[in-house]
């Protein structure tokens, strides 16, 4: 009998162990052994004006999986990322993402978290760019699988790259989604390219404009330019060439229809030249309405070579101050140039009519216009095409035109001692804390003069309300449109445009542009009413990711009272690792990146 309850109690145990040892693999081992896994795949649009649309699709394998952010490092070769859009949902939705890091270039790199809670979190996240190639040669970019990160709703879950992109962009505009070449008839280019200097110096441009096939000829243009008024007035254009006279005479429609008329004499033809233009305009208004628009109708042939003709009528021409009367012009000489021009220093606009009177065989095929502008404010911008008609003898109306666009960047002015004195708040810190009294900050300045951040790092000491107070100086032009990166030796670098900013709770506070002024010597900084949150552990290893490397390095530590310990994970600066630690660090999970 006892030999019998011996076996029965044998294989019950038995069957106990392989029961715990199945609930053990199918329940707490799961996580080990069910690897999250990720696709990131391409697709790219048509080409236009040299640039290709791009969109890199972020999808689990598994179809209830939700995502919290991404990091996406790529590689490209042959040319690089122009311009990031952003992160969207599937159906196009952006007001759940925030950005974290956008870098462009042949090393690209964007980043962006969802604030949200787990039932708001997207399924696939789709990340949209641009890319632009260095010449007609294919164009590869590729996903970095090393360093691209993705990251699910759970506390350290990162998923395992599967399948990830590695495309091809065909930049000669025949293939490969780019299957739409450029056909503008003419095109148009700013040199240099990017103005950079300090308020009080100079952008000059060179506007080119010339035909693509080097034939077609030009006979008018009509241009308006848009740039802003805060950073940039315009002082003068230079005539380039030939200096000679003549209004657009070879245009089936005006360059500027008005926006509206009464009669018929609000409706004037745009040409000085009758002889070569007999466009006659005439206000049609509608069956009870009291205004209406111009219409215009070409009752000539343009001969090949007009005659000078007596001085045009005065005339209106919008987007020019229609208030304005635009005075008679001289009998027209034989010849090309710049014949009206205005700009408007509220709004930033530039406009112009170039003209020529000459034989077709004559007229240029292309020019080059010299533009000066004057920095009057710190900032970046882009000087842009914002309206544009062309005409010539080969086209009925006006040519097909390929905008471009110049950038500039303007610094602050002369250079100078900017020294910052900051006052900071960290996460957890509430009051003067006895595990220590000063702690290492790196502190960035970016925008504004500069073409890089600064970094600069310091002693902060803690006062007796829980702010750390200290000093950093950098060399950097004075002026505006300046931002600030403080980063602590246990957080996440913060992104900061203005001084003293506010926050609802703490980590709320974003900003995109800098637009803080720096004056030469002391500035009192006072961040001291928004958080820095903690989360890149450890000191002298941060690595600007907040993950579960970071959080496992405080659970191992959990009840460390030592001085190595405390220095590695103490993150409310108490002496001891504990349990307050690692709940400091889950509520700061939100912000997984350092702001740039």
């Amino acid at each position: 009998m006892d030999r019998k309850k011996i076996i029965t109690i044998g294989v019950v145990g038995i069957i106990a162990v392989i029961f715990f040892i199945w609930l053990t693999n199918a329940y707490v081992l799961r996580t080990q052994a069910e690897v999250k896994k990720v696709d990131i795949s391409m697709t790219q649009g048509e080409s236009k004006n040299g640039l290709v649309p791009v969109k890199f699709l972020i999808q689990p394998k598994d179809a209830q999986d939700l995502i919290s952010g991404a990091d996406l490092r790529l590689l490209a070769s042959n040319g690089g990322i122009e311009s990031w859009e952003g992160c969207v949902t599937l159906d196009g939705a952006t007001n759940i993402f925030t950005e974290m890091v956008s870098t462009k270039g042949k090393d690209a790199r964007y980043s962006c978290v969802i604030l949200k809670s787990a039932k708001e979190l997207p399924k696939v996240v789709v990340v949209k760019g641009t890319v632009s190639c260095s010449t007609n040669s294919p164009m590869t970019v590729s996903v970095v699988k090393e360093t691209t990160e993705v990251v699910g709703p759970v506390e350290g879950t990162k998923y395992t790259l599967d399948t990830v992109a590695t495309a091809q962009v065909d930049c000669s505009g025949t293939g490969g989604g780019d299957t739409t070449k450029q056909t503008e008839e003419i095109l148009t280019s700013f040199a240099p390219q990017d103005c950079r200097t300090t308020v009080g110096g100079a952008c000059d441009y060179k506007l080119g404009i010339r035909a693509r096939n080097g034939k077609d000829h030009i006979s008018g243009v009509y241009m308006k330019l848009k740039y802003d008024p805060n950073i940039l007035k315009f002082m003068r254009y230079a005539q380039s060439g030939e200096s000679v006279q003549g209004l657009i005479a070879q245009a089936t429609t005006p360059t500027v229809v008005p926006a509206g008329c009464g009669t018929d004499a609000d409706c004037p033809s745009p040409c000085a030249d009758q002889f070569a233009c007999a466009i006659v305009g005439k206000c049609v208004i509608p069956s009870g309405s009291a205004t209406g628009s111009c219409t215009y109708t070409n009752t000539s042939t343009t001969p090949t070579n007009a005659p000078p003709v007596t001085p045009a009528p005065t005339i209106f021409i919008s987007p020019l101050p229609t208030s304005i009367p635009i005075p008679s012009v001289s009998p027209v000489q034989a010849g090309c140039e710049v014949r009206l021009s205005d700009h408007d220093e509220i709004n930033g606009t530039f406009s112009f009519i170039y003209a020529c009177n000459k034989p077709v065989s004559q007229l240029p095929t292309s020019f080059i216009l010299p533009l000066s502008f004057k920095a009057i404010g710190a900032g970046t911008g882009e000087m842009t095409i914002d309206a544009v008609q062309i005409s010539g003898p080969e086209v009925a109306g006006a040519y097909s035109v390929a905008k471009s666009k110049a950038t500039y960047n303007i610094g602050g002015g002369a250079g100078g001692n900017i020294k910052l004195n900051m006052k900071l708040r960290m996460q957890c810190v509430v009051a003067k804390p006895k595990g220590a009294d000063t702690i290492k900050v790196k502190v960035g300045l970016a925008d504004g003069g500069l073409r890089s951040p600064q970094y600069q790092t310091s002693d902060f000491k803690v006062d007796d309300k829980g702010f750390w107070n200290g000093s950093v100086t950098f060399n950097a032009p004075v002026g505006g449109g300046y931002k600030l990166l403080p980063k602590g030796e246990k957080h996440m670098q913060k992104k900061v445009c203005v001084n003293n900013p506010k926050e609802d709770y703490p980590g709320a506070y974003s900003c995109d542009k800098g637009a803080m002024t720096l004056r030469d010597g002391d500035n009192t900084i006072d961040l001291s009413s928004i958080v820095l949150l903690s989360g890149d552990l450890p000191p002298g290893e941060q690595d600007g990711i907040s993950n579960a490397k970071d959080q496992s390095l405080v659970r191992n530590l959990l009840g460390k009272r030592d001085e190595e310990s405390a220095k590695l994970a103490d993150i409310n600066y108490d002496g001891v690792v504990n349990a307050v630690d690692h709940s400091c660090l889950i509520a700061a999970l939100a912000v997984r990146w350092d702001e740039q």
